[in-house]
């Protein structure tokens, strides 16, 4: 199976934070193909988890598991195409924008706009694959494993695969 590639977005958010890498904490999610994302949401992005099959993996949850809890769940055949946001010292909100038209959003309404897409044109068979990114802790004595407990996701990049089809 050949090696994917894939199209790194900008960062947004703020300059805080410990940062982390899904594809570098799950090495095997390279093949795999994102199917779930689990957010925890108030006025901004408390926590993201994301879900990918073949074979199923769950990754780490990023950031904390308080405020409201949602999740989005890919259809077969559904992919993630484009994502729209709102940014400032933390991220603010996210729309997840599919290519069967569904879209979600969730978080508050702080921050300035951006927005991720890759070129469909060039690569009409993209689709969200995972996200780098900044977790905030608020308060520095936290032990490292104590789940992130206190915070918020300081800032994301969306990581896109550019054949949706090498993910399966």
């Amino acid at each position: 199976m050949s090696t994917p590639n894939f199209i790194n977005t900008n960062l947004h958010g703020g300059g805080g934070g410990t940062p982390f890498d899904e594809q570098s904490e799950n090495p095997q999610i390279v093949h795999s193909r994102l199917v779930k994302i689990n957010y925890w949401t108030d006025s901004v992005l408390n926590g993201i988890q994301l879900e990918w099959d073949n074979p199923l993996i769950t990754g780490t949850l990023h950031g904390s598991a308080s405020g409201s809890f949602n999740s989005f769940t890919l259809s077969k055949g559904e992919r993630i195409i484009a994502l729209t946001g709102r940014s400032g010292s933390r991220i603010d909100t996210l729309t997840f924008i599919t290519n069967s038209g569904r879209s979600v959003n969730f978080g508050g309404s702080g921050g300035a706009p951006f927005q991720w897409a890759v070129d469909l044109i060039k690569y009409p068979n993209a689709a969200l694959h995972h996200f780098i990114g900044r977790r905030f802790k608020f308060y520095s004595d936290i032990p490292p494993s104590f789940n992130d407990s206190g915070s918020q996701i300081d800032a994301l990049e969306a990581v896109f695969i550019t054949e949706h089809g090498e993910a399966i």
